[in-house]
């Protein structure tokens, strides 16, 4: 049966993360969603900080646009980056949930680098999920002083749960 499976997701390219923790849930998980419950930090990062010419980063940022709150997007969806444990292949769409039952269309534009996430590759050390890429000159005053979307309208909350579609 294991090896049915297996086949499958081979199959269609599916690739599930291993990490330190219990190993077989988050297999399982892997597939479609992730239970988070933590994360109400949402930290950012200016789209000018990615410089490399040659990276599918850069490609999605000269078709992207911003926003009226300074967020980047590519077409409806926002450009974020997140820890390895939910894919590495920018251009994957996702699905955030918050606990306030927001949830908002997003694509993975960059990377949270391993070095800078905890154990399990899902949060940087502040605890922040979700990173998002930005035009740092047109954030509102709170944003940038907090350093946190949440001061975004609709942002506020802990990341209940990331859907990869």
């Amino acid at each position: 049966m294991i090896f049915k499976i297996l086949a499958v997701l081979i199959a269609c390219n599916i690739y599930l993360p291993i990490n330190d923790i219990n190993t077989s849930q988050n297999a399982i998980l892997s597939l479609a969603e992730w239970d988070i419950g933590y994360g109400s930090y949402k930290c950012y990062e200016d789209y000018r900080c990615i410089t490399d010419t040659t990276s599918p980063q850069w490609q999605i940022q000269q078709e992207a646009w911003t926003d009226d709150n300074g967020l980047r997007r590519y077409e409806d969806r926002y450009c974020i980056a997140l820890g390895s444990a939910f894919g590495t292949d920018i251009g994957d769409k996702y699905i955030i949930e918050l606990e306030t039952g927001e949830q908002f269309r997003c694509i993975l534009a960059d990377q949270k680098a391993d070095c800078d996430t905890n154990v399990e590759h899902t949060a940087d050390i502040n605890g922040a999920v979700i990173e998002f890429i930005v035009d740092t000159p047109m954030l509102n005053e709170s944003v940038k002083q907090m350093g946190d979307v949440s001061y975004i309208a609709g942002m506020k909350g802990n990341v209940k749960r990331i859907y990869k579609e």
